[in-house]
């Protein structure tokens, strides 16, 4: 786990949920990208987690162009966003997004989180160590809801775990 904003000094463009979204000139709460790679003898790969609104396709590329350039190749990349409105924004060139959702899109700011992306990536891959995954599913009533007719919409619950040799 490592913040998205480490060694970021200026004001953050935010993401947010409606036209001209605002500046902040500090996070109340650090904005995380949590990494876990996984590899055995015919995979590697990693599955991360950015406090972020969306993942665009520009940014999945150069998070893989810039692991590739420093020697990790993956064969599946999860990368996904935890759709969070008050993080950061300025980071998806289009014109559409930057009026209604993220503010002027500043190349600094891409280029921070794809840093900062591989860099989780590339610690992850460093640490890696034996372990064993185990996977199962149950069903919880009322869990979720579709906010719009508030009837459940999915009542299964995906587990996957991953424990170390002890």
């Amino acid at each position: 786990k490592e913040n998205l904003l480490d060694g970021w000094t200026e004001e953050v463009q935010m993401a947010s949920y409606g036209p001209f979204p605002g500046v902040s000139t500090e996070t109340r709460e650090p904005i995380f990208v949590r990494a876990l790679f996984v590899e055995n003898d015919r995979l590697r790969a990693a599955i991360v987690s950015c406090d972020l609104l969306v993942i665009s396709l520009p940014l999945r590329r150069a998070v893989e162009e810039r692991l590739a350039a420093n020697g990790i190749v993956l064969d599946g990349l999860l990368l996904s966003a935890t759709h969070t409105h008050t993080s950061v924004g300025a980071y998806i060139d289009s014109w559409i997004y930057e009026l209604y959702m993220f503010g002027s899109y500043r190349d600094e700011v891409h280029e921070q989180l794809v840093t900062r992306i591989a860099s989780a990536i590339q610690t992850a891959a460093g640490n890696v160590q034996p372990a064993r995954v185990g996977a199962g599913s149950t069903r919880v009533s009322g869990l979720t809801q579709n906010r719009r007719w508030s009837t459940t919409i999915d009542e299964e619950v995906g587990i996957i775990k991953f424990t170390n040799s002890d």
